[in-house]
């Protein structure tokens, strides 16, 4: 859906374009048996693709607090070793064992949609032009993420802040959903490091001036403009499992691709 408007004509000119798309994917059919294909490197698979669910959805684990020692006795499903203070995860089969088998369906990397702002302006020779870009509805699995924060990272290996908040006790249980420090369960892919994709970004700003209106002879210059452009300065998210939401370089995970670069570019265009 695209919509143009002119708010403004005449020596002071101002027009807005508004973008939005919606993407949706189900796979119909795999093959003769329908069966499904599980992808996602490292420990066990953390994506599927099945028939009736989007390419790529996530299948994970679910994270759903932090295990206290009245749960553990009273028969909590365990992964491997787990003690009070560790994460607690969804026996989400009912078998009273945390497995591979409790993974479930945990969204789709896909944005839902993805919108763009443009306004441009233009007074007395000069133009200005603002895009504003983001996206909604989608979902980043961050292997960067467990690889720099994860259970039994042990003692000589970096913490990120957050684990100031962690569990140290019954009495000081931290936020609640950050485990005790130094666990030694070991890992399964959970959705500790799942995020959500969301962004809005400024992605450029671009001011420039007409050369033409000051040109002494129009016989050696017929025009031109000069202008100054800046990329990728202002922008949000609530992404902390990498750089930014965009730097996804695998079926919708983030493996610790390159951030966005931030640019300022000057220019000038002659026509002779």
């Amino acid at each position: 859906l695209e919509v143009t408007s002119r708010n403004i004509t005449g020596r002071f000119e101002w027009s807005t374009n508004v973008n939005l798309s919606h993407n949706t994917n189900e796979v119909k059919q795999l093959g003769p048996n329908n069966t499904p294909i599980l992808g996602g490197s490292f420990d066990i698979n953390h994506n599927i693709t099945m028939v009736g669910e989007p390419m790529y959805s996530l299948f994970l684990v679910q994270n759903i607090g932090i295990l206290t020692q009245e749960e553990i006795d009273n028969g909590a499903a365990l992964y491997g070793s787990q003690e009070e203070g560790d994460p607690q995860y969804l026996d989400a089969n009912g078998d009273g064992v945390i497995t591979a088998d409790d993974r479930i369906l945990s969204g789709h990397p896909n944005p839902d949609y993805v919108w763009g702002i443009t306004n441009n302006f233009s007074y007395k020779g000069f133009d200005l032009n603002i895009l504003v870009q983001g996206q909604w509805g989608g979902l980043i699995y961050s292997t960067f993420g467990r690889a720099m924060d994860r259970p039994g990272m042990g003692y000589v290996e970096n913490t990120l802040g957050r684990h100031r908040n962690r569990w140290r006790s019954p009495e000081n249980p931290g936020d609640g959903m950050t485990g005790k420090a130094v666990s030694t369960f070991g890992r399964i892919k959970n959705t500790d490091w799942l995020y959500p994709s969301d962004y809005w970004r400024i992605r450029n700003i671009t001011l420039g001036y007409d050369l033409g209106r000051i040109v002494p002879n129009e016989k050696l210059l017929s025009g031109g403009r000069v202008y100054v452009t800046a990329e990728n300065f202002f922008g949000d998210d609530k992404y902390t499992g990498g750089f930014n939401p965009e730097a996804v370089n695998n079926n919708g995970d983030d493996y610790g691709a390159f951030p966005l670069s931030r640019s300022v570019v000057f220019g000038v265009n002659l026509k002779f």
